[in-house]
């Protein structure tokens, strides 16, 4: 396991924890984004680095309804970090995406779509 892959995996960490700690949401957004979680329709970008090689990013979602598009931006966040990565942006060196097998995502539908 190299540098890169550590601080990575630090990010997820960091997202995973946001992702799983919060208690209470919106029984009707969880549903819709569970929904809209089948289409993957987001962007991701950097928006700056943090301690111990962490960074920050940004994800646009497309929803019509707040609610479903807080939950849905959680789900996008993880799915960019372990599928997407991010692109450079001028500042910050952009990160190739955890799973290093592009097929992953199929070849695991089963697992993905119970995690997500």
């Amino acid at each position: 396991m190299n540098y890169l892959n550590i601080k990575f995996g630090v990010i997820l960490l960091m997202v995973f924890s946001v992702f799983f700690t919060e208690k209470t949401y919106a029984q009707k957004g969880q549903k819709k984004a569970d929904n809209e979680t089948n289409e993957w329709r987001y962007e991701v970008e950097a928006e700056g680095t943090g301690t111990q090689g962490t960074y920050q990013i940004k994800v646009w979602t497309y929803s019509k309804n707040q609610e479903t598009a807080i939950e849905q931006a959680k789900k996008n966040a993880v799915h960019a970090i372990i599928f997407k990565g991010f692109p450079n942006n001028g500042r910050i060196q952009g990160q190739k995406p955890l799973a290093s097998n592009p097929n992953l995502e199929q070849e695991k539908e089963e697992f993905f779509k119970e995690f997500f």
